[in-house]
């Protein structure tokens, strides 16, 4: 049975609009800018969890004509008795707008129910449904900087005026628009011939409404001037994902379907322009940080438990600490820099690089389903049994050094893990497990009490790079199959982040630095995929590794703050597997709960 996981409706209130949306489910309602807008200008708003995603664990397109459940929601809201079912518009966003050709093409042409007005956001401009034959109000938000549509002119590039895609949906509607005749069973996606070339001057226009007769101006404030059977298309300076977050285009979201469903029995008509959902984005940095500022206290307070004061160790060897300002201090601190940042950036293409890149090595199954993170672990891996081999080198060198000149042998990894026992490990587990369990039950307590998580974007037009949200628990199983890969990632790393140290250098000064080189590779790699969008073909620079590349976003903050954490907790307990035992757990959770990404199956 598929749920809907909420629904807001006034006294007033008689239109419904359906929506779904990339992937997950928990993700769904705690995303939805544009939702809490309709809501407050008294539009009925139904979301969903489409078939096999998020929570909903079984799969029922087959039995819903191949709308991934869309059919049956849109059934259901049609049926409630408030709902004025020749007034309903559905939308979807990227995987969501598959569902949105699949549920119009049905209802409308197969049942005698009608969907009145359907938008796409960040998908394909309409192509599969003709919105003559069925007889709708057709809309497109594709975003200037979408990472997922740059690539439909074949060369690298993206502008909607000259999409190809978006041309051929003007000229089917309106053949006027060029001297080409498209092959509507090319069009259908059914075979066929595709059409010839457009001229240079069959430029889609933006804003615009186009009918059968040509393009008629849009005005969102006055009564809809065009019949069913139009279409539009919107082109916001955002990215993918923010044609559900960003400002420019949620209000051209609202625009819309206060266009092609009015406004409300009842309700006071409302611009556009006056969005609270934006506000959501200061309260989520405070969130973001307060969860992990709240760490450091929770530290100091579980290190006074009698059974966790054993993690505190002295040392009884403290190593040869060079100075910073040194020729042997400079040379460690940037040999080892650029060593290790040279070696993750070689491994990521290497790995992850084209389309399939990962999934060679490590496909997505029915033990480990999850494709994209098993592409990002194997990097991660890579990097682990890398460092391992490289501080082992440095601590042989080290102590090699140490004898010769008479001293006692005090590599890096000697003085780190001396004295180190399985008890350590265990009782370290335990301590980094309430940790964790203190900030993701936190975010638990967001979502069941107030249905909301932590998600806001560094820059306002791109996508959000930051998110955490709780799982759901029938995933918990997965998540403890994914945790022994990411120990040979992370406790190499967590060692090697523990123990850099030098004479003249403030513990603030070397933590910041050690995080910026730990986010290095990922900052990096962004800035090589996305520099092409500042030109004017706004492309991503490998277009086989967008969704991965959009991905790391989420990771640039984490990865500057774990260092910090890191050093912080091997400076109160001189233990290393404190610090170790936390990532290994943090980063298994972060990566599998916080990307956007495709579980194939939700297994038990």
């Amino acid at each position: 049975m598929l749920s809907c996981t909420r629904l807001r409706v006034s006294s007033d209130t008689y239109r419904v609009l359906f929506i779904t949306w990339l992937t997950v489910a928990v993700e769904t309602p705690a995303r939805c800018a544009t939702c809490s807008e309709l809501t407050r200008r008294g539009y009925g708003v139904i979301l969903f969890d489409g078939s096999g995603h998020g929570e909903t664990t079984i799969s029922v397109s087959a039995e819903t004509h191949n709308t991934a459940g869309y059919e049956a929601v849109v059934e259901y809201g049609m049926s409630l008795p408030w709902v004025d079912e020749s007034n309903v518009g559905i939308t979807g966003h990227s995987w969501g707008s598959r569902q949105v050709n699949a549920v119009t093409n049905y209802v409308n042409n197969n049942t005698t129910n009608h969907i009145k007005a359907a938008l796409y956001c960040g998908s394909g401009q309409g192509l599969g449904m003709d919105p003559q034959e069925s007889k709708i109000y057709l809309g497109a938000l594709a975003a200037v900087y979408d990472e997922h549509l740059n690539n439909m002119e074949g060369n690298g590039s993206y502008d909607l005026r000259t999409q190809r895609n978006a041309r051929i949906q003007v000229d089917y509607l309106w053949p006027d628009f060029s001297a080409d005749e498209v092959d509507p069973e090319w069009l259908a996606g059914r075979g066929g011939s595709a059409p010839l070339e457009f001229g240079e001057d069959a430029l889609v226009e933006i804003g615009v409404w186009y009918t059968d007769e040509g393009p008629v101006e849009f005005d969102p404030t006055a009564e809809l001037n065009v019949a069913p059977g139009s279409l539009i298309f919107f082109h916001p300076n955002t990215s993918h994902e923010g044609t559900v977050y960003n400002k420019e285009s949620i209000s051209y979201f609202i625009q819309y379907w206060q266009a092609v469903l009015g406004t409300p029995n009842g309700v006071d008509y409302m611009p556009a322009d006056q969005q609270i959902s934006q506000v959501s984005k200061w309260f989520s940095i405070i969130g973001f940080w307060t969860l992990f500022l709240m760490l450091f206290p929770l530290i100091n307070l579980a290190l006074k438990i009698d059974f966790f004061k054993k993690l505190k160790k002295e040392p009884a060897i403290e190593g040869n600490i060079l100075s910073f300002r040194s020729i042997g201090g400079q040379l460690q601190f940037w040999g080892t820099s650029i060593v290790t940042v040279s070696f993750a950036l070689i491994a990521f293409f290497w790995i992850c690089g084209g389309d399939t890149g990962g999934s060679l090595y490590f496909p997505g199954n029915e033990r480990w389903p999850v494709t994209d993170a098993n592409k990002y672990l194997l990097w991660m891996m890579a990097q682990g049994i890398f460092n391992i081999l490289f501080y082992s080198l440095i601590n042989g060198i080290q102590e090699w050094r140490d004898k010769k000149a008479g001293r006692e042998p005090a590599g890096v990894l000697t003085v780190l893990l001396q004295g180190s026992t399985l008890m350590d490990v265990f009782r370290s587990a335990l301590f980094a497990g309430i940790l964790v369990f203190a900030f993701w039950v936190t975010v638990r307590i967001g979502w069941d009490v107030f249905h909301t998580m932590i998600r806001f974007s560094l820059l306002p037009a791109w996508m959000n790079p930051v998110q955490v949200w709780p799982f759901p628990y029938a995933r918990i199983w997965i998540i403890a199959r994914y945790m022994p890969f990411f120990m040979i990632a992370w406790v190499p790393m967590s060692i090697g982040l523990s123990g850099s140290r030098y004479k003249d250098v403030p513990e603030w000064l070397m933590s910041i630095l050690s995080g910026i080189i730990n986010a290095l590779p990922l900052i990096i790699f962004i800035v090589y995929e996305y520099i092409g969008f500042l030109g004017p073909k706004h492309n991503v620079t490998n277009y086989d590794m967008y969704w991965l590349g959009g991905m790391l976003k989420t990771f640039v903050l984490p990865m500057f703050i774990i260092p910090i954490l890191t050093r912080f907790m091997y400076r109160k307990t001189k233990n290393v597997w404190v610090a170790t035992a936390f990532n290994v757990i943090f980063i298994t959770l972060f990566t599998l709960n916080s990307l956007i990404m495709y579980w194939e199956a939700v297994i038990m």
